[in-house]
């Protein structure tokens, strides 16, 4: 047994290759890389296969010997196969016994002729299933001199290819006795004048130069249909284009038809016209194409009750503190007492009412609406408090994207109504803003921006407007801190 791998045979070439891609092949990596086996096949099996009949080769690793009992369950329905299954965990198979009852009941005929073969140089187990010409030969602990040993039995465990009664002839023996030489020079030379009888030359030949007479005039006819295949593309785009375009051209139409009913019906006054001549809510401040400036004013509407009655019962809380670091005092501002009495009067009981205002900008062309911030308000409105979230900041909140909402629509009535709910709304629980508003309301002059706003924004029962500390005045006359 020679042990050095072989790498290359004359039935491993190119050529060779090509001549048994469709006769015998290897479908896996063999054992280091040597080609030896796969080249015995060919060699002895090359002039004994039915035309047409396809044998392939191929190694399988084992890690215990559950791993081959599932290897030859799922070999059991394999056409056309040789397996050599290498049990590199073991020297010996410790449950020989168990496998080839397991292999039985699947179908599997146990060949011990290959066993009796070997007994005396290593352990080996055969599994033959004669009616899908298939088996499986399982070898412990493979080494490169057992992998060319076991070739010397290549016939005989593929006896579909053999007939015993026809004997060996002189390169099948002198094939299977190099095996058992300590060097490869005699398998190879027997190799070499095998592979010398096998027109591997025609073969290659009839493969290589098939239609290459034909080859340019081929490449010319893929050239042109891919241009075809081409044209008929952008064909398909352009229509798809131009059905996109007449779709556009209808929208087009039928949004002009609108305007133009529009605007031929448009007699006396408008819808948004009439919105602002009967809301007393809104002042128009400029109108400059499709963009409006207007203000929003009435009493304070929306804000969170539960929030500001735990924030007014804590003396602590930026209703009353100004600055949460150094515990300071809003300018101005009364007693707690006497400013919780107000707080509860305004967003408790609703007793008394805040006046707030805020200008907006709204450009339909741009489906934008924003608050202004530092807006110039005249005198009229010295009885409203700038809503601070909004003068400050131009911050709407989430009223912000039900603005733009209304303007994709084109509704212009509802997008102006959300703004005056904004213009009239204070988050409570915004401590930023709450601190500005506090600063606003204490204060006797105004509050330091480009507006001169007074702070006389708390409307009494009876209409009329006063300071906070007014308010709170008030109260007491009334008798209410007795009840707060």
């Amino acid at each position: 047994m020679f042990a050095n791998a072989i790498l290359t045979t004359a039935f491993t070439s190119p050529k060779a290759e090509l001549y048994f891609k469709n006769k015998i092949i290897e479908i896996n990596d063999p054992f280091y890389g040597d080609k030896t086996f796969i080249s015995s096949l060919r060699a002895f099996l090359y002039n004994k296969m039915p035309d047409g009949e396809v044998l392939e080769f191929g190694v399988y690793r084992a890690s215990s010997d559950e791993d081959i009992k599932y290897f030859v369950s799922n070999a059991s329905n394999a056409m056309n196969k040789l397996y050599v299954v290498d049990g590199r965990h073991t020297d010996k198979f410790v449950s020989k016994e168990e496998i080839k009852a397991y292999a039985e009941s699947l179908g599997w005929e146990v060949f011990t002729r290959v066993e009796a073969l070997f007994v005396k140089e290593f352990d080996s187990m055969c599994f033959m299933n004669r009616e899908n010409k298939t088996t499986v030969l399982c070898i412990p602990q493979m080494t490169i001199k057992k992998w060319h040993l076991i070739q010397c039995c290549i016939l005989g465990v593929l006896p579909w290819y053999f007939n015993p009664e026809n004997g060996l002839d002189e390169d099948d023996r002198e094939l299977m006795y190099s095996f058992k030489k300590g060097t490869d020079d005699d398998y190879l030379k027997i190799l070499n004048r095998i592979a010398s009888k096998i027109d591997f030359k025609t073969e290659y030949i009839r493969h290589a130069l098939v239609g290459f007479e034909l080859t340019h005039e081929k490449q010319q006819y893929e050239q042109k249909q891919n241009e075809i295949y081409s044209y008929e593309g952008r064909i398909r785009d352009l229509q798809a284009e131009i059905e996109n375009y007449m779709v556009s051209i209808e929208k087009c139409n039928l949004y002009l038809m609108g305007l133009h009913e529009k605007m031929t019906n448009n007699q006396g006054d408008s819808e948004i016209m009439r919105y602002f001549l009967n809301n007393t809510s809104l002042d128009l401040v400029k109108v400059n194409g499709t963009k409006l400036e207007y203000i929003c004013k009435g009493c304070l509407t929306y804000w969170d009750a539960n929030e500001a009655e735990k924030y007014i019962d804590n003396k602590n809380s930026r209703f009353y503190v100004r600055d949460s670091y150094d515990n300071s005092n809003y300018n101005n501002a009364p007693p707690f007492e006497d400013a919780r009495l107000l707080f509860k009067a305004i967003f408790i009981d609703r007793l008394l009412k805040l006046r707030f205002c805020a200008a907006f900008r709204m450009d339909t062309s741009r489906y934008n609406c924003e608050g202004i911030t530092g807006f110039p308000y005249g005198g009229e409105y010295d009885g409203y408090m700038a809503n601070p979230h909004i003068d400050y900041h131009s911050c709407t909140g989430t009223y912000r994207a039900m603005f733009q909402n209304y303007l994709e629509q084109h509704d212009y009535i509802g997008c102006i109504e959300s703004t005056i709910a904004s213009a009239l709304s204070l988050t409570v629980s915004d401590f930023t803003v709450l601190g500005e508003f506090m600063q606003i309301l204490w204060s006797n002059k105004g509050f330091d921006r480009s507006t001169t706003n007074s702070t006389k924004c708390i409307e009494l029962p009876n209409g009329v407007c006063v300071h906070a500390k007014d308010a709170i005045a008030w109260l007491k006359e009334e008798g209410y801190e007795q009840n707060n």
